[in-house]
């Protein structure tokens, strides 16, 4: 028990802080992976897509319901998992019981522009079967809220 103590303080001596946990990195860096994955798909997302989506994902690894609903209208509609969630009421029971399952952190690896929309695809980590999935998020936009959400699994992974 003493070498894992020691471990662990040197780590924090040579860091110069406490190591980051994934979730907590990825909450630090949400808006610059979401920029990066635009620049390697090659789209310039327009700015309310790219706002959105970024909002999207630090606020899902920050685990805020409140935030996530506020990222779609009014009477926007999910499918995820053959669920079909409708409007932010259900949208924010919807979050509220994932985060209450699972605890994951979503890390944007690309995003595609559409006319009306974007599909951002993440790597979703955590506690769930599996641990590691690929996902796609097609989204149409309404102004600078997400209207509609249809998350599958990625292409690459299908």
């Amino acid at each position: 028990m003493a070498y894992i103590g020691s471990v662990a303080d040197d780590t924090k001596k040579l860091l110069g802080r406490e190591p980051l946990l994934l979730r907590d990195w990825a909450k630090l860096h949400a808006d610059e992976l979401l920029e990066a994955a635009c620049r390697e798909s090659g789209a310039a997302p327009k700015a309310g897509i790219a706002s959105t989506l970024a909002s999207f994902v630090k606020a899902n690894n920050d685990r805020d319901t409140d935030s996530v609903a506020a990222c779609f209208s009014r009477g926007a509609v999910v499918h995820d998992d053959g669920q079909i969630i409708r409007g932010t009421d259900e949208i924010r029971q919807w979050v509220a019981e994932l985060f209450r399952k699972f605890q994951y952190v979503v890390a944007p690896t690309n995003v595609s522009e559409l006319e009306n929309g974007a599909i951002l695809t993440a790597t979703i980590t955590g506690n769930f079967p599996g641990a590691r999935v690929s996902l796609d998020y097609h989204c149409r936009t309404l102004g600078d809220k997400i209207d509609v959400m249809i998350i599958q699994p990625s292409r690459a992974t299908k």
